[in-house]
């Protein structure tokens, strides 16, 4: 019984994959066609292709295949987001700019159009209204002024490059500050919009969406599920279609719920940004004001670092805001996928009224008590994915892309919920027993790992970047020292929002993660080995 148990344990194939040819071979295939043929083609189109065949007549798999793509692609952390928005709009008026840093003043005439570019600049790069609205260009001109004592223009024109370059971006901070403070005395600010009511609008009405469509398609998983479990004992026969259908139709259900949570927690991470940002902003204007109510001279020295602490405060917000309006169009784009997943449904309609919503509880495997020698290893156990564990063990490992449902966690390539939460990572395996493996030695894992990598250089190059020798041994140091410094800055780990984790044996993280497993559906049934 033991050496059975042995054997039972070594047995890679809880989910076979001996029907499944491997993506490899299908790429190789393609490749060697267009070459034969005269017309060499790229890895990537190789690899888009094969994808393309294997998922032939498998709706729901595409589907799911274009949510992770989507999200991982085209969906960056929000310090990326904030960072790419800058440089475009650096590059948007890098024209500009150059002409102010190359402008050379012989005459009144040449100061005079100096002045005007700046001002221009200024209004553009700031975001605070229209440069060809005559009052928001009088507007401006006016804060410069208060800022940029006459006759300051003529030296500026004479400084090093580098200089001319902080300069102006101090003097676009300052005059954006005493703009702001302006509007809120209502005494000038003309053309800025007013933010922060847009920001709290958008928001709430994302939020909003989000969670009416989290109830409605929840509900829908649910009923998909008793209705899936119904056929499978038989009591609805005459009902069954296709089956693979339903298999993909239920996976994709989960990892589309997935998405929307993943939508909702960067949404929450905005609004919390957002909020400190304008408490920020809302104590330097009292601050302001206080000081303005002095009948004693200010000092620059005073008043200045308070409107540059306001510019900054309004960037801030500005970036949130221009960040909830992507997320917006990313939700829109996210509740496309559904398209098929309307179409079966309006075909199980009859199905669906056989069934009452019901949520049966599921006891935590005892076994894992028993595995777990380490308090840094934690399972996340059956009653963590509750909604997950309904679906009949036959519909699991049915999809290119298999999504868990974990507070903050996104995993990709799931064949089963062999799910470990190791040190400040989540790692998903093939199966339960990969898992249990790890759980056992996680230093014994990280050596197999590398050395079945180095004795197969085939797969080496299938799993690209997903799972590769120095990425295990920096996972293992990084987890023996307790922290997750090459993922998450101060600022993300001070977050309520959802962290980006990097990817490891399917693990989700970051804009480039995709890029690093291109969603490969690999064979790995002959390695006697799992990830």
């Amino acid at each position: 019984m033991e050496e059975q148990a042995g054997k039972d344990d070594e047995d890679p194939h809880e989910v076979s994959t001996s029907n499944q040819i491997p993506m490899w071979i299908i790429v190789d295939h393609i490749t060697r066609q267009f070459v034969h043929e005269g017309a060499p083609v790229t890895t990537d189109l190789a690899e888009y292709l094969a994808c393309a065949e294997m998922l032939k007549n498998r709706p729901f798999e595409v589907s799911a295949a274009n949510l992770q793509i989507y999200l991982d692609n085209n969906l960056p952390v929000r310090e990326g987001f904030l960072a790419n928005l800058k440089r475009e709009q650096d590059a948007a008026q890098s024209i500009l700019l150059d002409d102010i840093l190359t402008s050379v003043v012989s005459s009144t005439w040449d100061v005079d159009q100096l002045n005007k570019k700046v001002i221009t600049y200024i209004i553009r790069r700031s975001g605070m209204g229209d440069s060809a609205d005559p009052d928001v260009l009088k507007d401006c001109a006016a804060a410069v002024s208060s800022v940029w004592p006459e006759g300051t223009l003529s030296k500026f024109a004479y400084l090093p490059m580098d200089r001319k370059k902080t300069e102006l971006q101090d003097y676009l901070l300052l005059s954006s500050g005493v703009r702001l403070f302006n509007k809120e005395k209502q005494q000038g600010g003309f053309g800025i919009e007013n933010i922060p009511v847009m920001l709290k609008t958008n928001l709430q009405k994302i939020q909003s969406d989000c969670e009416v469509e989290l109830v409605r398609v929840k509900k829908e998983r649910v009923a998909l599920t008793d209705l899936v479990s119904g056929i499978l004992q038989g009591l609805l026969p005459e009902l069954i279609p296709n089956e693979d259908l339903l298999k993909d139709a239920l996976i994709f259900l989960h990892q589309y719920i997935a998405n929307i949570d993943v939508l909702k927690n960067e949404v929450l991470e905005s609004a919390i940004v957002g909020e400190r940002a304008l408490i920020s902003f809302h104590s330097r204007i009292r601050e302001l004001q206080e000081n303005c109510r002095n009948e004693r001279v200010i000092g620059a020295n005073v008043v200045f670092p308070l409107f540059v602490s306001l510019a900054k405060d309004w960037r801030v917000l500005q970036g949130e805001h221009e960040r909830i309006r992507f997320l917006t169009n990313a939700f829109t784009e996210t509740q496309k996928t559904l398209k098929e997943w309307e179409k079966l449904k309006e075909s199980l309609r009859d199905g669906f009224e056989h069934f009452t919503t019901k949520t049966p509880e599921i006891s935590a495997d005892p076994i894992s008590e028993e595995r777990l020698g380490t308090s840094t290893i934690k399972l996340l156990r059956r009653d963590s994915t509750a909604q997950y564990d309904r679906i009949p063990v036959a519909l699991k490992g049915c999809c290119l892309v298999t999504i868990v449902e974990h507070s903050g966690f996104l995993a990709s390539g799931n064949k089963d919920i062999g799910i470990l939460q190791y040190g400040n990572y989540y790692l998903s395996f093939r199966t339960a027993t990969g898992a249990y493996r790890f759980a056992q030695d996680p230093e014994k894992y990280f050596r197999e790992i590398n050395s079945c990598i180095r004795q197969r250089p085939v797969l080496e190059k299938l799993l690209g970047l997903s799972v590769t020798a120095d990425g295990t041994e920096e996972l293992a140091r990084r987890s023996r020292c307790g922290t997750d410094r090459g993922v998450q800055t101060k600022t993300e780990s001070s977050s309520a929002g959802v962290h980006h984790l990097q990817y490891f044996a399917g693990l989700r993280g970051g804009p480039d993660a995709f890029n690093k497993t291109r969603f490969h559906q690999i064979d790995l049934s002959s390695d006697k080995q799992e990830f």
